[in-house]
């Protein structure tokens, strides 16, 4: 949101205001922008740009103009004495994996007085905090709904605004932690146990993967596998689970019973996008059931937080290109 002021003494023609989002997004900060709405105008004083659309091609082809530039500049594009006017347009971007990014943004507003003289101004933020502190891993955000080109304006004269260039301090922009942990589990194989007779071994396989925005840490993984083969079906772990990746093993704490966690928690994170890979095998005996043709579900469950303490989590979902989809679809093994 943009308000515009004349703070001069002589009638704006030919105004406009330009804002690249590329910059803000892109070339300053490895972000992809991708599009935005078109501008709204809506005047404050009456008088002020009474007949002038937003820019329908805004951020095409490099276009970064917001009012329509088919408007005339004489007679639509005209700002009087006094005269302001606000811009409102929401702008989507990928940020790429950027952890707690701030981007910062500046719009160009220009016209002509008399004697086409040009004149243009920078942008100024206004009270729209956005800080991050890298030590303590948090990011916030505040804003004051209070629009005003230059907060110590008073009038126009020098002695009623001692430093008229004191407002070009560029809008930031925060990107908030957005913690997600996906998880999805494959069965890799059944086979019939070489050693116990009449039973099976099951080898499953599982990803986990960072598909937020931010670092998590305490990751971590948890099966049970008795609620799965219930009845006495489980025997037991036929060795302790393999974990590759950044992830860290419970070793032969896991049992699939009394002990859940495959993970060690507390030494177990993910970096943004980073992912891993858990293996293990189980012995199951169908005849304990009586019913060789029972199909069994499997579901593994994957915690974390963000370093602020933010919770996720996510059930694994049956994929046999191990593809986490963490939002709620939860198709069980």
């Amino acid at each position: 949101r943009l308000l515009v002021q004349n703070a001069g003494n002589q009638v704006l023609t030919d105004v406009q205001v330009l804002d690249n989002l590329i910059e803000t997004f892109q070339i300053a900060a490895g972000a992809d922008y991708i599009a935005a709405s078109d501008p709204v105008i809506s005047s404050r004083i009456e008088g002020a740009i009474p007949a002038v659309n937003g820019n329908l091609n805004f951020g095409a082809n490099g276009d970064w103009r917001l009012l329509d530039p088919s408007a005339d500049a004489n007679t639509a594009r005209i700002l009087p004495v006094g005269g302001e006017f606000i811009i409102t347009f929401e702008a989507r971007f990928d940020p790429n994996g950027l952890s707690e990014q701030i981007f910062y943004n500046q719009a160009l507003a220009q016209g002509r007085g008399d004697d086409d003289v040009l004149v243009q101004d920078l942008s100024d933020d206004r009270d729209h905090v956005c800080t991050k502190d890298t030590d303590a891993g948090t990011l916030t955000i505040t804003y004051n709904e209070q629009l005003d080109p230059d907060p110590d304006t008073q009038g126009t004269s020098a002695a009623q605004n001692p430093q008229p260039n004191d407002d070009n301090v560029p809008t930031p922009h925060c990107l908030p932690e957005r913690p997600v942990i996906g998880i999805a589990k494959d069965l890799n194989d059944v086979r019939i146990s070489p050693t116990e007779d009449g039973m099976y071994e099951v080898a499953f396989d599982l990803l986990v993967e960072n598909m937020g925005n931010v670092d998590l840490v305490n990751v971590q993984v948890t099966d049970d596998l008795t609620a799965t083969f219930p009845g006495g079906v489980f025997q037991r772990l036929l060795e302790a689970p393999v974990v590759e990746g950044p992830l860290v093993g419970n070793g032969t704490a896991f049992d699939g019973s009394t002990n859940t966690e495959i993970l060690n928690a507390s030494q177990s994170t993910l970096a943004v996008g980073e992912k891993a890979r858990i293996f293990f095998r189980v012995l199951i005996d169908p005849r304990v059931s009586g019913d060789y043709e029972e199909i069994y579900y499997n579901q593994a469950r994957a915690t974390g937080e963000s370093p602020e303490g933010t919770p996720t989590e996510d059930l694994s979902d049956d994929s046999d290109e191990l593809e986490p989809d963490p939002n709620g679809n939860d198709d069980p093994t």
